[in-house]
């Protein structure tokens, strides 16, 4: 008489938990862009704000009007994409996981770019100036370590994304991930000038 094989239950409760603790990441990443959404909701509040309590007798009121339209349209479409990544996340869908790969590799680009800003403005800084010497080097100094824990947070954000189990649920492992890695930050990187540009118009003109 043949035995049968009992199954490894220990083997099956290891894969259960692993995939419970991929969908509380999920769920993790989810929440994030809900924040992000929040605090996009916070500046287009200012912009809007703004628009109305600035008055420049310099810069023409159409160009500013226009600079406005556009700061509120694309803060609007990245708070869209935000909770578009943030519900596909929670239903398991797989281009919420883009959008978010996308969006994340951006802002990490962001945050390098800022923190190599910052780290040579402090050089700057320590070479010229004399005067509230501690003060602006303290002020400097938070700005790095913000920028530090931001890019820390980002990139385990991202390597959360790219894990095993977590491609498995959101059916993303159909393509290589060295591939997906390069789609996203070439995608991410595009995002980021767009964003940077527009960004950089607005604190220009406001």
């Amino acid at each position: 008489m043949e035995e049968i094989p009992m199954p490894n239950l220990e083997k099956t409760q290891t894969i259960t938990t692993k995939k419970e603790g991929s969908k509380s990441g999920i769920r993790v990443l989810a929440i994030v862009h809900f924040v992000i959404v929040l605090y996009l909701f916070y500046v287009l509040v200012r912009i809007i704000k703004s628009n109305f309590l600035v008055d420049d007798p310099v810069l023409a009121p159409i160009l500013r009007d226009a600079m406005s339209y556009v700061s509120i349209i694309a803060t609007s479409v990245i708070m869209v994409l935000n909770i578009i990544a943030g519900i596909s996340l929670i239903l398991n869908k797989k281009w919420g996981w883009w959008i978010s790969g996308v969006y994340l590799v951006s802002q990490l680009l962001t945050k390098i770019i800022a923190l190599i800003y910052s780290v040579y403005i402090e050089y700057q800084m320590r070479s010229v100036m004399l005067n509230n010497e501690f003060l602006r080097f303290d002020l400097i100094s938070d700005r790095i370590l913000k920028n530090l824990y931001l890019i820390v947070i980002i990139s385990f954000l991202i390597i959360l994304l790219f894990h095993n189990y977590v491609c498995n649920i959101l059916q993303t492992n159909s393509l290589n991930k060295r591939r997906n890695l390069i789609i996203i930050s070439v995608l991410g990187f595009g995002f980021m000038f767009i964003n940077g540009a527009i960004s950089f118009l607005t604190n220009l003109f406001f």
